[in-house]
């Protein structure tokens, strides 16, 4: 198993005040087979970019481009659950 631990920008405490809003971001640390810490360890090479910034752009890019499956998927679970989700509030 190998640990990956990615950064993003300075944290909140850090971050820099933009207009007033405060740039945060978060450090997370990510589990991987060795097989999958190999295969990120070759495209990062092949690309020629640290592995943590593949990683954290592979993030990055899913967040900005979720798929409309995802969307809609997640949303019958809510409405599924809705009813239990009421009761544990």
């Amino acid at each position: 198993m190998a640990l990956l631990v990615v950064h993003g920008a300075p944290s909140a405490e850090e971050g820099a005040i933009v207009g007033k809003r405060v740039k945060a971001s978060m450090a997370i640390a990510i589990e991987l087979s060795d097989h999958q810490a190999q295969a990120l360890s070759e495209a990062a090479s092949r690309l020629q970019v640290p592995e943590a910034e593949l990683a954290a752009a592979a993030v990055r890019d899913l967040l900005a481009h979720q798929s409309a499956d995802f969307d809609a998927a997640a949303q019958r679970v809510l409405e599924k659950n809705q009813e239990l989700y009421r009761r544990l509030a």
